[in-house]
């Protein structure tokens, strides 16, 4: 659907419509942000290397594969794997746009 707001009399039409490319990359850029916030809390060096896990269901898994490259990028992950990870990772649950996810890190050896 499209919106018209009306803004000092000029009408600005915004293209309301959420492809799923749109929603995916919501999803992924949620998750480099939950990850920062976990290297922070971790201590981490903005230079260190992490591994990263994700346990998480179908809708936001999907949305992870398609953002793998943008994610490892954003976070510096050498790997990005899906579900539960032992006890080597420091693991957090968090709300990913609606979608609960456990993500877990560690620094990469």
């Amino acid at each position: 659907g499209f919106t018209a707001v009306e803004d000092k009399g000029v009408t600005v039409v915004l293209d309301t419509n959420l492809t799923p490319e749109l929603i995916d990359e919501g999803y992924a850029r949620e998750v480099i942000s939950k990850v920062q916030t976990m290297r922070k809390e971790s201590g981490f060096e903005v230079t260190d290397r992490i591994d990263l896990m994700v346990d998480c269901g179908e809708t936001l898994a999907r949305a992870i594969e398609n953002g793998r490259d943008m994610i490892m990028r954003g976070v510096l992950a050498l790997s990005l794997a899906a579900g539960p990870a032992d006890d080597s990772y420091t693991a957090k649950e968090w709300d990913v746009n609606g979608q609960k996810a456990v993500v877990a890190i560690r620094r990469h050896n």
